[in-house]
C-alpha cells in the first residue's frame, strides 16, 4: 500500500503484505523498514486495512501536522476497493481526517 501527499514532499512507510507470517528473507532481520503483515492471500482486508488506517495513517498525519504547524482537514482519497471500511467509520474517528473515495470504475484513469 502506497500513501503521499499530493505535492510528494511526504510520504507514509510502504504496507507490504506477504503470505508468511515470519518470511525466511526476514531471517535475520532486526528491523523491518517498512511494516509487513501476513494474510493468507497476501491480499488487503478490512482487518488490514483498518490496521493501517489506525496504528500508521493517522498517527503519522497527526505527527507530520503538529512537527509543520498545520492546521485543517487532511483528505485521504482512496479507490472503492471493498475491503475499505465505510466513510461514515473513518470519518467519524477524527474532525481532521476526511475520506473520500473514488467513483467505481475511475482507478484505472487517473
Amino acid at each position: 500500500m502506497v500513501c503521499a501527499n499530493a505535492s510528494g514532499t511526504h510520504s507514509l512507510p510502504l504496507l507490504v503484505i506477504g503470505k508468511s507470517k515470519k518470511p525466511r528473507c526476514f531471517k535475520n532481520v532486526s528491523c523491518h523498514p517498512t511494516p509487513y503483515k501476513a494474510q493468507k492471500s497476501a491480499w488487503m482486508n478490512s482487518v488490514l486495512f483498518s490496521g493501517w488506517y489506525f496504528k500508521y495513517f493517522t498517527p503519522n498525519v497527526k505527527t507530520l501536522r503538529e512537527r509543520e504547524g498545520k492546521t485543517g482537514t487532511v483528505l485521504l482519497i482512496l479507490d472503492n476497493f471493498p475491503c475499505h471500511r465505510p466513510v461514515e467509520i473513518l470519518n467519524a474517528t477524527d474532525d481532521d481526517l476526511s475520506v473520500m473515495y473514488l467513483p467505481p470504475n475511475v482507478t484505472a484513469m487517473v
